[in-house]
Parts: structure tokens; C-alpha cells; sequence
């Protein structure tokens, strides 16, 4: 009996899952172009860091802060100066299977 459930827990641990999965291509793209001039280290503003905000959203505070940053997004609020045609929907795309999974 505690061999099944051992090997259970074992596999639900191992299923791949949201954390296993790097930021999209299209998203790291953006966030380089639109986002980091503002959004980097210590002085970052919002005290938002992306170059130091993981993708595991398995954590419950990473996921907070990228449902966040996708709605701020979508609503229109990030970038200032807004984005170009396409960008936000490439974005708000990028975002949504994985924050979906």
C-alpha cells in the first residue's frame, strides 16, 4: 500500500507542468523591447523586476504577479505610450495558454 501511494505521489510530482515551461519567445521579446527600461533591478519601477521575475507558475506570488501584469496589459495601463499594432495582442496571447494551464 505505501509503495502505490509513494508511486502516485512520485508521479504527480513529476507530471510536467506551467513551471517546466520557459517565458514564450514572443513574450521575452516584448517584455526586452517594451518593458525592461523600467522594469530591471533594484530602482525598478512599481518595484516590478522582470529580469528577475520567474516563469514558475506553480508559485502562487509569480502567478499573482503575471495575471497582473497581463491584466495591466490588456487594460491598456502598460507601456506607457501604449504598443504598437499587434504587439498587444501578440502579448496578451503569449500570456494566455500558459497561464491558462
Amino acid at each position: 500500500m505505501a509503495a502505490g501511494i509513494a508511486g502516485l505521489l512520485w508521479s504527480a510530482v513529476s507530471l510536467p507542468g506551467p513551471k517546466d515551461t520557459p517565458r514564450p519567445t514572443e513574450l521575452e521579446r516584448l517584455i526586452g523591447q517594451r518593458c525592461l527600461a523600467c522594469h530591471t533591478g533594484e530602482k525598478a519601477q512599481g518595484g516590478l523586476d522582470l529580469a528577475g521575475l520567474g516563469f514558475d507558475l506553480h508559485d502562487r506570488h509569480t502567478l499573482d504577479r503575471w495575471i497582473r501584469i497581463h491584466d495591466r496589459v490588456r487594460d491598456g495601463e502598460m507601456p506607457p505610450g501604449g504598443l504598437q499594432a499587434g504587439e498587444r495582442s501578440t502579448f496578451l496571447a503569449a500570456m494566455a495558454a500558459p497561464l491558462a494551464a
